[in-house]
């Protein structure tokens, strides 16, 4: 198992924040936010994945101020490599500090598209 920390200034939309908590989808499958509860200052729900990479996640976020987030998710599934589907685990911690309304240059990642 590998350990990693990555720092990256990300510029988050209002509907990112909705739809995920303050933790930015993921682009290796098709992601969505199931069972989704909302409470003062939390959002917890199932992170389902279909797609290159399946499997479930447990999601959490939470506030400790109108500007200050933490949230993660522990994912368990498959990502498919050529034919074959091997198996992953993972876990994704992140803190967030709101900045601006404005993210000057920096643009908001795509959310994912669901597919039809």
């Amino acid at each position: 198992m590998r350990d990693s920390t990555h720092t990256t200034q990300v510029c988050l939309t209002q509907e990112m924040i909705e739809k995920y908590g303050a933790l930015l989808p993921q682009s290796r499958g098709e992601c969505t936010l199931a069972n989704k509860v909302i409470k003062s200052g939390t959002i917890t729900g199932d992170y389902l994945c279909t797609g290159l990479m399946s499997g479930k996640g447990d999601l959490v976020s939470t506030w400790t101020d109108v500007e200050h987030s933490r949230s993660s998710v522990h994912f368990v599934g498959t990502l498919r490599v050529g034919g074959d589907a091997q198996p992953i685990e993972w876990t994704t911690e992140s803190t967030a500090v709101f900045k601006s309304n404005d993210c000057g240059g920096l643009l908001p990642p795509p959310l994912p598209q669901p597919r039809h």
